[in-house]
């Protein structure tokens, strides 16, 4: 996860671009990675990509809810509409607004998030588009494959 989280940091942070917030959101997030047990980190991942991504200026708009249950990669936010090809399904879309909106990772670890495999598998896959529809140099990260056989 730390691997992942690193690359992730590699490929979309600007070179030689002094970013304190990522760097005290990164040191509280590898602090406590490393001080969490196993079964207490499987949202992580999904947890830094979404946190990371909104301090570099890559957010979600809206709010998930019964009028609004969709998230489209275009526009960056809930729609009442899916998206042609979507590959979220509405409970995804929850649980990302729920990540979306906790403040630090003591947070998530109190959180008690019930994900499967897959749906964690679904988010990674949607944030990772995301990104890559909003970004030129943000590409195929290395280690999505390890993370995806650990999680």
């Amino acid at each position: 996860i730390a691997t992942f989280s690193v690359e992730f940091l590699l490929r979309l942070l600007p070179e030689n671009a002094p970013m304190k917030s990522i760097y005290t959101f990164s040191y509280h997030y590898f602090i406590s990675l490393d001080s969490s047990s196993t079964k207490d980190i499987t949202h992580y991942p999904i947890f830094f990509l979404i946190h990371c991504s909104h301090l570099l200026g890559y957010t979600i708009s809206g709010d998930y809810s019964t009028e609004t249950p969709y998230l489209n990669i275009q526009s960056g936010g809930y729609s009442p509409f899916p998206e042609t090809g979507s590959i979220l399904t509405d409970e995804s879309c929850a649980v990302i607004n729920i990540l979306r909106k906790i403040d630090d990772i003591k947070q998530l670890q109190s959180l008690n998030l019930t994900t499967s495999r897959i749906m964690r598998n679904e988010i990674l896959d949607w944030l990772i588009a995301f990104l890559q529809s909003h970004t030129q140099h943000f590409s195929n990260l290395r280690s999505l494959s390890i993370l995806r056989e650990i999680l």
